[in-house]
């Protein structure tokens, strides 16, 4: 079975909460660099934008994602970065 980005986004709310609740968190002014690792369709990486939009926001992750999973980042006000790194068995 295909990972699937619609399938993933059906329950996105709940797998936006423990970041939203981390997020929260964070007291840092201006960040320069955000690298959000393990960024998968970019929800997050959206979300980090938004709230520190001077910085430039890395999405790194191994996954090959469809290209309209990467659309959803489209409306980012950061700069983007896609990075994909390999994956190495342990």
């Amino acid at each position: 079975m295909s990972w699937n980005p619609e399938q993933y986004h059906l329950f996105s709310d709940h797998r936006l909460r423990p970041a939203l609740d981390l997020l929260s968190q964070v007291q840092l002014a201006s960040p320069m660099t955000i690298y959000d690792l393990g960024c998968g369709t970019g929800n997050v990486t959206a979300i980090l934008s938004q709230r520190w939009n001077s910085a430039i926001v890395a999405g790194v992750d191994s996954l090959k994602l469809p290209e309209k999973s990467i659309l959803l980042w489209s409306g980012c006000k950061a700069k983007l970065q896609i990075l994909r790194l390999p994956v190495k068995a342990i």
